[in-house]
């Protein structure tokens, strides 16, 4: 027979599960602004029935609802797809504020960078060739090649300055690598210890916010566990398993794309270190670019002058400084000898006051083809060179754009599903409430026959 207190405790598990889905409602509509929140949903269960017999056999008795579990409400598709995009985004940002960085050391088009001051210089030797002999004239060809020495020189300088900026960023990203891979580890060894009855939502929801923000960093592939922890793999490189968070390699190698720990490489194909790291490439390239232009200018322009005989009666003078171990953009600069005395610069071969065949010839070589720049001019190579790098920016900035619209879509595709709808809490709330009234006048219902029962016996 069932027990005549079964009324009661049926309704009194009603009334506790429907206590904690009021309260689970009320966790949510308390987070609704809390960034990273993952709303929550109780999972009502049927009690275990009892079994009974009678004149017709085994019969079965229901025992009422329980609360099986607090859940979050997440898709794991779109968790991960955010994580992708994030990882895609982070290293276009990089890239794009690399480029940018690149860009304005170059400083074009303006009327103080480097192409302005290779028209100034050929020009001046095109008026030279045309008085050869005025003192003025041969202080404006020394002075524009020295300031086109120090401007090449000087953006050399930049990038090299730049390039210590960048190594730097790249530790500090690597340090905070680090960093999340030590709380998610954390994370995951409470999550797998839990021992409540229902899940660590508020670690979980921790845990993909690192996750999410390491994805930002490094581009990483994740694993589920049993445990309910998660590994973390930056491709073949294990940096957070069961055993927890490993140290993430500190050797970078950003011509290759990869990290090192001295044993191993490892590629690194997204997130703000790959950004940082092609940012460090650009500055390698446009590094490479000014010395080419710096050696064609060294090669050519001497290679006229020294054939040439300057007022002094001179022959065989460099008009750039020249010699063993002298190379590149960091040390292109004017011969001493013209710096000291514009009188040194030959104008023409014959050394005579109206000569001046060679200033034409070196005012030739503006757009003269050089085998060295690729078969372009030196003129056309630094406009090429300049307008590389700004298209560059330019198509980071359309893939970033695009990227952001595709992540501004994901994040509201997931808030749709994960986010708190006050609309939608509200009516579980009322829902709840109405529920519980009815649970609670059922179980007053049931005191009531159980008093009336006791008061039949005598």
């Amino acid at each position: 027979m069932p027990s005549t207190f079964q009324s009661i405790d049926i309704a009194s598990s009603a009334l506790s599960a429907l206590q904690q889905a009021l309260d689970v409602t009320g966790q949510n509509v308390s987070n609704v602004n809390t960034p990273g929140y993952t709303r929550e949903v109780a999972n009502f269960v049927q009690n275990p029935s009892s079994s009974i017999w009678d004149s017709q056999g085994q019969q079965w008795l229901g025992n009422g609802v329980g609360i099986a579990d607090v859940t979050r409400v997440q898709s794991g598709y779109l968790v991960a797809l955010q994580n992708s995009n994030a990882s895609d985004l982070g290293k276009t940002t990089a890239q794009l504020s690399g480029s940018q960085q690149v860009q304005s050391v170059f400083n074009e088009p303006s009327t103080t960078g480097i192409n302005s001051a290779l028209s100034s210089f050929f020009n001046a030797w095109s008026a030279l060739s045309s008085n050869p002999s005025d003192p003025g004239t041969l202080t404006q060809v020394q002075q524009a090649g020295e300031n086109l020495t120090n401007l090449v020189s000087g953006n050399y300088t930049n990038l090299a300055n730049l390039q210590i900026q960048n190594k730097s960023q790249i530790q500090g990203t690597i340090t905070q690598i680090q960093t999340l891979a030590n709380q998610i580890g954390q994370l995951n060894q409470q999550i797998g210890q839990w021992a409540g009855p229902t899940p660590p939502n508020s670690l979980m929801d921790q845990r993909d916010q690192a996750v999410n923000q390491l994805s930002q960093l490094v581009d990483i592939h994740t694993t589920s566990m049993p445990n309910g922890e998660v590994g973390i793999a930056v491709n073949q490189f294990d940096l957070v398993d069961s055993a927890g968070a490993h140290t993430f390699p500190t050797q970078v190698n950003a011509a290759t794309g990869t990290v090192s720990d001295g044993v191993s490489n490892y590629n690194v194909y997204g997130g703000q270190l790959a950004g940082e790291m092609n940012f460090q490439n650009n500055i390698v390239s446009a590094q490479a670019g000014l010395d080419n232009l710096a050696n064609t200018l060294r090669t050519s322009v001497n290679a006229l002058t020294t054939t040439g005989t300057n007022s002094l009666g001179a022959t065989g003078q460099n008009f750039f400084q020249a010699g063993v171990g002298i190379t590149g953009a960091a040390q292109f600069a004017l011969d001493p000898a013209i710096l000291s005395n514009p009188g040194a610069i030959p104008a023409g071969v014959s050394g005579k006051s109206g000569d001046g065949g060679l200033a034409e010839q070196v005012f030739q070589l503006q757009n003269a083809s050089q085998a060295s720049l690729g078969n372009v001019s030196i003129t056309n190579y630094y406009q090429n060179l300049v307008t590389g790098i700004g298209q560059q920016v330019s198509n980071m900035q359309s893939l970033k754009s695009s990227q952001t619209a595709v992540s501004s879509q994901i994040q509201s595709q997931i808030q749709s599903i994960s986010g708190v709808n006050m609309d939608t809490e509200m009516a579980s709330m009322l829902k709840y409430q109405q529920a519980y009234a009815a649970a609670a006048k059922s179980l007053s219902i049931a005191s009531q026959n159980l008093q009336s029962l006791i008061a039949m016996v005598p």
